[in-house]
Protein backbone atom coordinates (compact mmCIF):
# COMPACT_ATOMS: atom_id res chain seq x y z
CA UNK A 1 0.00 0.00 0.00
CA UNK A 2 3.31 2.06 0.00
CA UNK A 3 2.16 3.56 -3.44
CA UNK A 4 -1.41 4.18 -3.00
CA UNK A 5 -0.90 7.73 -2.70
CA UNK A 6 0.38 8.05 -5.86
CA UNK A 7 -1.65 5.93 -8.03
CA UNK A 8 -4.74 8.03 -6.10
CA UNK A 9 -3.05 10.94 -7.69
CA UNK A 10 -3.02 9.42 -11.35
CA UNK A 11 -6.04 8.49 -11.28
CA UNK A 12 -7.51 11.67 -10.18
CA UNK A 13 -5.50 12.75 -13.11
CA UNK A 14 -6.98 10.86 -15.35
CA UNK A 15 -10.24 11.62 -14.54
CA UNK A 16 -10.00 15.02 -15.44
CA UNK A 17 -8.30 14.32 -18.66
CA UNK A 18 -11.57 12.01 -19.03
CA UNK A 19 -13.74 15.14 -18.37
CA UNK A 20 -11.76 17.82 -20.89
CA UNK A 21 -12.86 15.26 -23.34
CA UNK A 22 -15.85 14.41 -22.81
CA UNK A 23 -16.92 18.49 -22.77
CA UNK A 24 -15.06 18.53 -26.12
CA UNK A 25 -17.37 15.64 -26.95
CA UNK A 26 -20.12 17.80 -26.37
CA UNK A 27 -19.18 20.86 -27.78
CA UNK A 28 -18.11 22.77 -25.02
CA UNK A 29 -15.22 25.11 -26.06
CA UNK A 30 -12.40 24.54 -23.28
CA UNK A 31 -9.51 26.55 -23.38
CA UNK A 32 -7.01 23.49 -22.72
CA UNK A 33 -4.70 21.32 -24.60
CA UNK A 34 -3.57 17.80 -23.99
CA UNK A 35 -0.75 16.29 -25.29
CA UNK A 36 -0.38 12.29 -25.05
CA UNK A 37 -3.16 12.18 -22.26
CA UNK A 38 0.15 13.22 -19.47
CA UNK A 39 0.33 17.50 -20.19
CA UNK A 40 -1.88 19.63 -20.15
CA UNK A 41 -1.80 23.49 -21.14
CA UNK A 42 -4.48 25.88 -20.06
CA UNK A 43 -4.29 29.01 -21.92
CA UNK A 44 -6.44 31.86 -22.17
CA UNK A 45 -6.26 35.22 -23.85
CA UNK A 46 -9.51 36.80 -21.84
CA UNK A 47 -7.13 36.52 -18.64
CA UNK A 48 -5.40 39.39 -19.85
CA UNK A 49 -8.25 41.61 -20.32
CA UNK A 50 -10.07 40.79 -17.63
CA UNK A 51 -6.99 40.55 -15.09
CA UNK A 52 -3.63 41.26 -15.69
CA UNK A 53 -4.51 44.55 -17.05
CA UNK A 54 -6.88 45.79 -14.37
CA UNK A 55 -3.68 45.24 -12.35
CA UNK A 56 -1.71 47.18 -14.38
CA UNK A 57 -3.65 49.89 -13.84
CA UNK A 58 -3.14 49.42 -10.48
CA UNK A 59 0.55 49.37 -10.32
CA UNK A 60 0.47 52.98 -12.81
CA UNK A 61 -0.29 54.72 -8.94
CA UNK A 62 2.49 53.92 -8.05
CA UNK A 63 5.59 55.80 -8.90
CA UNK A 64 8.02 53.91 -11.44
CA UNK A 65 11.32 54.47 -9.81
CA UNK A 66 10.00 52.73 -6.34
CA UNK A 67 8.67 49.85 -8.72
CA UNK A 68 11.92 49.33 -9.71
CA UNK A 69 13.93 49.81 -6.62
CA UNK A 70 11.17 46.99 -4.76
CA UNK A 71 11.28 44.27 -7.42
CA UNK A 72 14.80 44.60 -8.63
CA UNK A 73 16.29 45.47 -5.18
CA UNK A 74 14.66 42.84 -3.62
CA UNK A 75 15.35 40.00 -6.47
CA UNK A 76 19.12 41.06 -6.21
CA UNK A 77 19.33 40.30 -2.51
CA UNK A 78 17.41 37.19 -2.56
CA UNK A 79 19.27 35.66 -5.34
CA UNK A 80 22.65 36.63 -4.35
CA UNK A 81 22.95 37.30 -0.65
CA UNK A 82 20.06 36.15 1.57
CA UNK A 83 16.34 35.40 1.14
CA UNK A 84 15.11 37.98 4.06
CA UNK A 85 12.30 36.52 5.94
CA UNK A 86 11.65 36.05 9.75
CA UNK A 87 12.86 32.22 10.63
CA UNK A 88 9.84 31.67 12.74
CA UNK A 89 9.08 29.69 9.67
CA UNK A 90 10.86 27.06 11.18
CA UNK A 91 10.12 27.82 14.77
CA UNK A 92 13.34 29.90 15.34
CA UNK A 93 11.86 33.24 17.21
CA UNK A 94 13.95 35.56 14.98
CA UNK A 95 13.94 37.57 12.28
CA UNK A 96 17.15 36.37 9.96
CA UNK A 97 17.04 34.95 6.70
CA UNK A 98 17.31 31.90 4.51
CA UNK A 99 20.45 31.54 2.29
CA UNK A 100 20.28 32.30 -1.62
CA UNK A 101 20.10 30.21 -4.39
CA UNK A 102 23.16 30.99 -6.13
CA UNK A 103 24.88 30.16 -2.49
CA UNK A 104 23.14 26.88 -1.99
CA UNK A 105 24.20 25.96 -5.52
CA UNK A 106 27.65 26.80 -4.78
CA UNK A 107 27.95 25.09 -1.43
CA UNK A 108 26.46 21.89 -2.91
CA UNK A 109 28.66 21.78 -5.92
CA UNK A 110 31.32 22.06 -3.66
CA UNK A 111 30.45 19.27 -1.12
CA UNK A 112 29.99 17.25 -4.04
CA UNK A 113 33.41 17.52 -5.34
CA UNK A 114 34.32 17.05 -1.84
CA UNK A 115 32.62 14.04 -1.44
CA UNK A 116 33.71 12.82 -4.73
CA UNK A 117 37.62 13.43 -3.24
CA UNK A 118 37.10 12.03 0.11
CA UNK A 119 34.59 9.21 -1.12
CA UNK A 120 31.81 10.43 1.56
CA UNK A 121 28.39 8.96 2.17
CA UNK A 122 25.27 11.05 1.55
CA UNK A 123 24.91 11.09 5.35
CA UNK A 124 28.08 12.51 5.73
CA UNK A 125 27.86 15.17 3.14
CA UNK A 126 24.49 16.21 4.52
CA UNK A 127 26.16 16.33 8.15
CA UNK A 128 28.40 18.38 6.16
CA UNK A 129 26.17 21.10 5.16
CA UNK A 130 25.16 19.57 1.62
CA UNK A 131 21.07 20.38 1.13
CA UNK A 132 19.29 17.53 -0.47
CA UNK A 133 15.97 17.65 -2.98
CA UNK A 134 13.78 14.83 -2.38
CA UNK A 135 10.96 14.90 -5.40
CA UNK A 136 7.19 15.68 -4.68
CA UNK A 137 5.91 12.05 -5.28
CA UNK A 138 2.59 11.64 -3.29
CA UNK A 139 2.57 8.12 -0.75
CA UNK A 140 6.30 7.98 -1.63
CA UNK A 141 8.60 10.92 -0.97
CA UNK A 142 5.33 12.61 1.12
CA UNK A 143 2.22 11.57 2.30
CA UNK A 144 -1.18 12.24 -0.20
CA UNK A 145 -2.57 14.29 2.62
CA UNK A 146 0.13 16.80 2.87
CA UNK A 147 0.67 16.68 -1.07
CA UNK A 148 -2.61 17.75 -1.73
CA UNK A 149 -1.47 21.20 0.56
CA UNK A 150 1.20 21.09 -1.46
CA UNK A 151 -0.44 21.15 -4.76
CA UNK A 152 -2.39 24.05 -3.26
CA UNK A 153 0.64 26.29 -2.41
CA UNK A 154 2.03 25.46 -5.57
CA UNK A 155 -0.87 26.45 -7.50
CA UNK A 156 -1.05 29.72 -5.98
CA UNK A 157 2.13 30.90 -6.10
CA UNK A 158 2.61 30.29 -9.69
CA UNK A 159 -0.32 31.97 -10.57
CA UNK A 160 0.63 34.90 -8.18
CA UNK A 161 4.61 34.44 -9.73
CA UNK A 162 2.97 35.01 -13.31
CA UNK A 163 0.55 37.82 -12.34
CA UNK A 164 3.23 39.71 -11.24
CA UNK A 165 5.13 39.30 -14.25
CA UNK A 166 2.28 40.51 -16.28
CA UNK A 167 0.83 43.41 -14.17
CA UNK A 168 4.63 44.87 -13.94
CA UNK A 169 4.45 44.41 -17.93
CA UNK A 170 0.92 46.50 -18.56
CA UNK A 171 2.36 49.31 -16.20
CA UNK A 172 4.78 49.71 -18.43
CA UNK A 173 2.82 49.82 -21.65
CA UNK A 174 4.22 46.35 -22.92
CA UNK A 175 1.93 44.04 -24.64
CA UNK A 176 0.47 40.54 -23.41
CA UNK A 177 -0.96 37.99 -25.96
CA UNK A 178 -1.86 35.54 -23.34
CA UNK A 179 -0.97 33.72 -20.14
CA UNK A 180 -1.85 30.51 -18.60
CA UNK A 181 -0.31 27.13 -16.65
CA UNK A 182 0.82 23.48 -17.63
CA UNK A 183 0.98 20.36 -15.56
CA UNK A 184 2.17 16.83 -15.97
CA UNK A 185 0.36 14.68 -14.46
CA UNK A 186 -0.24 16.43 -11.05
CA UNK A 187 3.97 16.18 -10.46
CA UNK A 188 5.16 19.01 -12.25
CA UNK A 189 3.55 22.27 -12.69
CA UNK A 190 4.58 25.48 -14.07
CA UNK A 191 2.93 28.98 -15.67
CA UNK A 192 3.33 31.51 -18.01
CA UNK A 193 2.61 35.13 -19.23
CA UNK A 194 3.38 35.45 -23.15
CA UNK A 195 4.79 39.02 -23.56
CA UNK A 196 5.68 40.82 -26.44
CA UNK A 197 9.41 40.07 -26.81
CA UNK A 198 9.40 42.92 -29.52
CA UNK A 199 8.04 45.84 -27.09
CA UNK A 200 10.07 44.39 -24.34
CA UNK A 201 13.31 44.77 -25.94
CA UNK A 202 12.93 48.58 -27.10
CA UNK A 203 12.38 49.28 -22.83
CA UNK A 204 15.06 50.51 -20.64
CA UNK A 205 17.47 48.15 -19.26
CA UNK A 206 15.69 48.83 -15.71
CA UNK A 207 12.08 48.30 -17.12
CA UNK A 208 13.45 44.65 -18.21
CA UNK A 209 14.80 44.08 -15.13
CA UNK A 210 11.70 44.90 -13.42
CA UNK A 211 9.50 42.79 -15.36
CA UNK A 212 12.20 39.63 -15.33
CA UNK A 213 12.47 40.21 -11.52
CA UNK A 214 8.74 40.62 -10.41
CA UNK A 215 7.86 37.07 -10.12
CA UNK A 216 10.64 36.07 -7.99
CA UNK A 217 9.26 39.29 -5.66
CA UNK A 218 5.98 37.91 -5.24
CA UNK A 219 6.99 34.91 -4.27
CA UNK A 220 8.84 36.06 -1.44
CA UNK A 221 5.89 38.36 -0.45
CA UNK A 222 3.96 35.10 -0.09
CA UNK A 223 6.81 34.24 1.81
CA UNK A 224 6.37 36.81 4.20
CA UNK A 225 2.93 36.18 4.14
CA UNK A 226 3.51 32.07 5.38
CA UNK A 227 5.87 33.34 7.94
CA UNK A 228 3.92 35.89 9.53
CA UNK A 229 0.51 33.01 9.39
CA UNK A 230 3.31 30.65 11.42
CA UNK A 231 4.18 33.22 13.75
CA UNK A 232 0.40 34.25 13.90
CA UNK A 233 -0.09 30.21 15.32
CA UNK A 234 2.78 30.46 17.75
CA UNK A 235 2.47 33.75 18.85
CA UNK A 236 -1.72 33.10 19.68
CA UNK A 237 -3.26 29.69 19.04
CA UNK A 238 -6.34 30.64 20.90
CA UNK A 239 -7.02 32.66 17.56
CA UNK A 240 -5.27 30.43 15.21
CA UNK A 241 -7.44 27.71 16.40
CA UNK A 242 -10.67 29.91 16.16
CA UNK A 243 -9.65 30.81 11.95
CA UNK A 244 -8.75 27.36 11.20
CA UNK A 245 -11.04 25.16 13.22
CA UNK A 246 -7.78 23.36 15.30
CA UNK A 247 -7.03 21.77 18.38
CA UNK A 248 -5.34 23.25 21.35
CA UNK A 249 -3.41 20.29 22.65
CA UNK A 250 -3.02 20.46 26.39
CA UNK A 251 -0.24 17.76 27.04
CA UNK A 252 1.24 17.21 30.62
CA UNK A 253 4.69 15.55 31.09
CA UNK A 254 6.83 14.13 33.83
CA UNK A 255 9.82 15.50 35.00
CA UNK A 256 12.10 12.94 33.23
CA UNK A 257 10.03 13.09 29.69
CA UNK A 258 11.52 14.99 27.17
CA UNK A 259 9.65 17.94 26.52
CA UNK A 260 8.01 18.85 23.07
CA UNK A 261 8.62 21.82 21.33
CA UNK A 262 7.03 23.72 18.76
CA UNK A 263 8.07 22.39 15.33
CA UNK A 264 7.95 18.92 16.58
CA UNK A 265 5.91 16.29 15.18
CA UNK A 266 3.58 13.26 16.77
CA UNK A 267 4.02 10.40 14.64
CA UNK A 268 3.17 7.69 17.23
CA UNK A 269 1.03 7.90 19.98
CA UNK A 270 1.31 5.18 23.07
CA UNK A 271 3.58 3.20 20.21
CA UNK A 272 1.18 3.09 17.53
CA UNK A 273 1.60 4.71 14.21
CA UNK A 274 -0.70 7.95 13.62
CA UNK A 275 -2.18 8.10 10.59
CA UNK A 276 -1.37 11.56 9.93
CA UNK A 277 1.51 13.57 11.58
CA UNK A 278 0.58 16.37 13.48
CA UNK A 279 2.61 19.30 13.59
CA UNK A 280 2.95 20.89 16.79
CA UNK A 281 2.62 24.64 16.76
CA UNK A 282 -0.58 24.91 18.87
CA UNK A 283 -0.20 26.10 23.08
CA UNK A 284 1.29 23.30 24.92
CA UNK A 285 1.21 23.24 28.99
CA UNK A 286 4.11 21.72 31.01
CA UNK A 287 3.39 20.33 34.77
CA UNK A 288 4.62 17.69 36.92
CA UNK A 289 3.19 15.01 37.78
CA UNK A 290 2.85 14.44 41.71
Amino acid sequence: MQYLGLIAVIAAWFIIVGVVYLLRFLGVKVPIKIYYGVFIMLRDEELVKDIIAPLGNLLRRVPSWLVITLTVGLFLISMFVIVPIPLTIMSVNAWGGLPSMLYLMVRNLVLMAVAVVHRLSPIEAVEKGFTPLAPLIPGVTVSLYTFIYIIVAIGIGILLHELAHGAVSSRYGIRIKSGGAFALLFLAFGGFVEIDEEELRKMSLPIRLTVYSSGVFMNIILAYIAAALVGLALLSPQLTQGLLGGTTIVYTVNSTDIALKSGYIITAVNGHPHSQRIYLNLYIKFSKRK
